[in-house]
């Protein structure tokens, strides 16, 4: 998180949901002036040289290109994010996203403050004035995944 909050001090996006997985990372971002691509070669270069310095490696850490989509839709945003927040239980690792404490999943549930994630930007898709409501249909949403 701190990587990807110095990343969005150098080129500004919104982070509207992310998932850190062992071996892959989910990110679903509005770039606002930059090209996606100089946001993630320093998401991905910064990493890098915090993962080598720690464990004492050199070289490459990540395998091929990240993918992108363009995302033109309220229902693809939800389904993106839906999508993003379920992998760890797709994975089998948790049974319910909200054990999974590397997600932004926790933020939408309130249950973790972070000023990075911009999750009104969705929970307000489900247009209730009251937020907490917006979060329960946003529950009800994404673990309604069978």
């Amino acid at each position: 998180m701190k990587i990807l909050k110095r990343v969005c001090e150098q080129y500004p996006f919104k982070l509207y949901c992310y998932c850190m997985m062992g071996n892959h990372l989910h990110l679903q971002i509005a770039t606002i002036e930059d090209e996606i691509w100089k946001i993630m070669k320093n998401v991905n270069w910064k990493y890098t040289m915090y993962y080598n310095k720690k464990y004492d490696k050199v070289g490459h850490l990540f395998q091929g290109r990240y993918y992108s989509d363009i995302i033109s839709s309220d229902s693809h945003l939800l389904q993106t994010s839906k999508y993003i927040h379920l992998n760890p239980v797709k994975a089998g690792i948790v049974k319910k996203p909200i054990q999974y404490p590397w997600s932004s999943y926790g933020i939408f549930m309130g249950v973790i403050k972070n000023n990075l994630v911009a999750e009104d930007n969705i929970l307000n898709i489900f247009q209730d004035s009251n937020k907490n409501v917006n979060r329960e249909l946003y529950r009800i949403y994404v673990e309604s995944h069978d």
